[in-house]
Formats: C-alpha cells, structure tokens, sequence
C-alpha cells in the first residue's frame, strides 16, 4: 500500500509530492486538530528549516531568506531620510587654485612702519610691527623706482612702492616673526636690497623689545608699556654750593703750596 493510503483522512498523492513524501504526519497533525505539523525528515526526527507546511486544506510555502533579505531592503529604502535630491546632487567643485575655505587671516592691533630706501638699501627709521595690519610706509630717496615687498605676506597684502623721490604706503598682514623685505625689481634685490623686519606677538612684547634697544631692560614683573620714571632733580642751589665748596678748598692748597715754596726760596 502507498504512504497516503494508510487510513489517514486528507492524505492524497498530490500532498504528499507537495511535502516531499511526508504527507502523511502533516495530515495526522490534521486529523488530531493542531492544524499544521513541522515536516519530518525520512529518519522521523523534525526538519529543522522547512520550506513547506500543510495546513488544513492546503500547502503553505514559507518564504526563504533571500526574499526576507530583499524586502528589508526595500523597507530601508522606503525609509530613508536623505531626500531625492540629494541623491541626484552633484559634488561641490572648489574654485581653481582655491583650498575651499577662507584664507587664515593674521588678528592684532596691527601697527605703523617707516622705511627709508635707496641705491641700494632698506632702513627702518620708524614705528613698531605687530601682528595683525601693518601700514608701511616708503621713502624713496633715491633717483630710480623702488618697492618694499615682505616674502610670505597674508593674502590681500600690498606692496608699498614709491617713484624717485617720492614716498608711498601700503598695507601688509603679518603674522608675528621675522619677515624678510626685498626690492622685486630685477637685480635689486641682489645688489643689496634686502632687509628684516620683526613682527611681534603683543603689544607689550614690542614695548619690551623697544625698552631694550634703548638699554633700558624693564624689571622683573613690570609693565613694559609703563612710561619711564624720569629722574630726581637735585635741590635749587644744592648743586652748586656743593661744587663752590670743591673750589675753594682746592684754592686753599694751592695757595700754601705756593706760600710755603717762596719761604723756603728766601731762606
């Protein structure tokens, strides 16, 4: 006798080709009322990833892995928050020769530069660098056209310059350090017009600098911005008693030195 005709209500040939030759506990399953049953291998014991069930009255196929996979995709897809457009978006071109972003730009007070310069040869004769935006200031005391160029200068820097006995100004950003400044007119720079600048970090550093060109080293703890003490002034007529006193007395020995040598001459 084939397996489904051992008795058991619901046990056809189609259904048990459906389950893969074990029609027959599905439709046992059936018969006892729960309904549908794991499928078993041919040793009896359950299978463990089924891919049919038999439900009363019909075959049930139970979706595999590759399909639940498909559709959390598209549940993903359907949730996702960028919008359509960006997806289509186009990536941001920098401009040519720019990093993309602002060029770092130096922060401080800044200051005031005068600049003698000539055939050929750059003198700093006045004012104090400091970072930040400094006005340079050119005299050109010579018979030919010179500038004032500082190598490395920030971005929107000038170049001061000046025509034959003549003065111009420019504004240079800088950056605290040392600053080489060139004459970019060709062959001037190798003839001798080359100089350095120093640019300082704060205000009171350029102070301390200044104090100790002139020799006078601040002392320890003090503010090097502070004016200078000027110095006491002796009393009205103090000094001058003081050197009459001198004076006399010098007058004094030199009159018994001579009385004491026509003495002796006499004797």
């Amino acid at each position: 006798m084939t397996p489904w005709g051992r008795g058991v209500p619901g046990v056809t040939r189609a259904g048990w080709v459906a389950t893969g030759g074990q029609g027959y506990a599905a439709a046992l399953a059936r018969a006892r009322g729960t309904g549908a049953a794991p499928l078993l291998r041919g040793d009896g014991s359950p299978d463990p990833s089924p891919r049919t069930v038999v439900t009363r009255g019909a075959t049930v196929r139970r979706p595999t892995l590759g399909l639940a996979a498909t559709a959390g995709l598209l549940l993903v897809a359907g949730c996702s928050p960028v919008p359509d457009g960006a997806i289509a978006a186009e990536p941001v071109q920098c401009p040519e020769g720019s990093d993309c972003f602002d060029p770092i730009q130096p922060v401080g007070p800044g200051g005031d530069l005068e600049i003698d310069m000539g055939n050929f040869f750059f003198e700093v004769t006045d004012g104090t660098a400091v970072t930040g935006e400094v006005q340079v200031t050119v005299h050109n005391v010579s018979d030919a056209y010179h500038n004032a160029e500082f190598l490395g200068a920030a971005d929107g820097s000038g170049i001061p310059e000046a025509d034959a006995n003549a003065s111009g100004e420019d504004t240079v950003l800088l950056f605290p350090g040392e600053w080489t400044v060139i004459c970019n007119v060709p062959g001037h720079r190798s003839a001798g017009m080359e100089t350095t600048v120093t640019v300082y970090a704060t205000e009171e550093e350029a102070a301390a600098a200044e104090q100790e060109a002139e020799g006078e080293m601040p002392e320890e703890g003090a503010d090097p911005t502070a004016p200078a003490e000027e110095p006491e002034l002796p009393a009205a007529g103090g000094g001058r008693d003081e050197a009459d006193s001198v004076a006399e007395d010098q007058t004094g020995e030199d009159a018994d030195v001579t009385t004491g040598g026509e003495g002796q001459q006499d004797s």
